[in-house]
């Protein structure tokens, strides 16, 4: 049985910077950094999907397209069968309030000129007038649903700690009941003891309010708690898509490996995906015509003496994302059936 249409659609999405003020060569225009080079992906209705990868590999870059803060330079993200580049008027006022943005540093986020009542009533003062005692009962009611008490209202943020300081945030971002949230990095700038408390509250909001989640995160242990789904990104590509625990338990992509080894602590195989994720990184400026792992990537350069014919094709061929069981998709030339 078919899933039903995303609520958001990532379709073939590329952004490419100019860079510096020279020209690769007389003639051929400015030099392009290829911050996101061709990503295709789906989020559904009440799902939490993770983009993860070391950074500069271009998470945050595709979260700013979807978010419509950035244009392409090629591409579409399509919100419930629009293409967004292309709403205006109420269309784009309704796009605006359906997804919202959750931001790594609560501190940058909050105006500290104004009160936690006037930061979470913002939207609300935009989109949708309220009268004041309305309006005054709606703060409340989000701040309830953060576990904040009426209390804080007038606080400025600087009388918050961090973690209350976010829950602000998501109580903001809560207001105009959006159907998707952005979170980027939600819970990076937190104290590790308060971390668990914001992951536990995200995972209660996502169950109350429906919410679908397009979460961009580096520490591995809150994606495999908050997703249920992951994508693998590096050098601007997608190269592994999977359910959660499937990409934890069964990772395909030598990237995928590296990354899964290099969050655990103690053996040797730990050791390797350090050294591995230690080197040189192709430049975005000239990414590989081929796979964007193959110098990094132990099956690649292994086959570089073993089998030069493998080797060669993954040099100058760009391997395609393959599905090799249901709902894990993989780019690696090793999984694709032509060989």
């Amino acid at each position: 049985m078919s899933r039903p249409d995303p609520i958001i659609g990532v379709r073939d999405l590329k952004k490419h910077f100019p860079v510096g003020g020279g020209t690769l060569l007389p003639g051929r225009g400015k030099k392009l950094l290829h911050a996101v080079d061709g990503v295709t992906f789906n989020l559904h209705a009440r799902e939490t999907l993770s983009l993860v990868g070391e950074s500069g590999s271009g998470k945050t870059t595709t979260a700013r397209m979807i978010l419509r803060l950035i244009t392409p330079t090629s591409g579409r993200v399509v919100f419930e069968g629009e293409d967004v580049a292309d709403l205006s008027g109420a269309r784009l006022k309704h796009f605006r309030a359906s997804v919202q943005a959750v931001f790594q540093d609560p501190w940058s986020s909050l105006n500290p000129r104004k009160r936690a009542a006037s930061i979470i009533a913002e939207p609300l003062v935009i989109n949708q007038p309220l009268p004041k005692a309305e309006l005054q009962a709606r703060v409340e009611e989000l701040l309830a649903a953060v576990g904040l008490g009426p209390a804080v209202m007038r606080h400025y943020p600087h009388e918050f700690s961090g973690g209350m300081r976010q829950r602000i945030a998501v109580a903001r971002a809560l207001a105009l009941n959006p159907s998707v949230i952005i979170l980027d990095e939600p819970v990076s700038a937190l104290d590790v003891s308060i971390r668990a408390q914001i992951m536990n509250l995200l995972r209660d909001l996502q169950e109350t309010f429906h919410i679908s989640y397009l979460l961009i995160a580096h520490d591995l242990a809150t994606v495999r708690y908050l997703s249920d789904r992951v994508a693998v990104m590096y050098l601007g590509r997608l190269v592994e898509v999977a359910p959660s625990e499937e990409l934890f338990e069964n990772p395909l992509h030598p990237y995928t490996q590296a990354l899964i080894a290099g969050s655990r602590s103690t053996t040797m195989v730990d050791e390797e995906a350090a050294r591995l994720l230690a080197s040189d990184i192709p430049s975005p400026v000239k990414p590989p015509s081929g796979c964007a792992f193959y110098a990094r990537c132990p099956v690649s350069v292994a086959a570089k003496s073993d089998d030069p014919t493998f080797y060669e094709r993954t040099v100058t061929e760009r391997p395609g994302l393959i599905e090799v069981r249901p709902g894990h998709l993989v780019a690696c030339h090793q999984f694709d059936p032509k060989d």
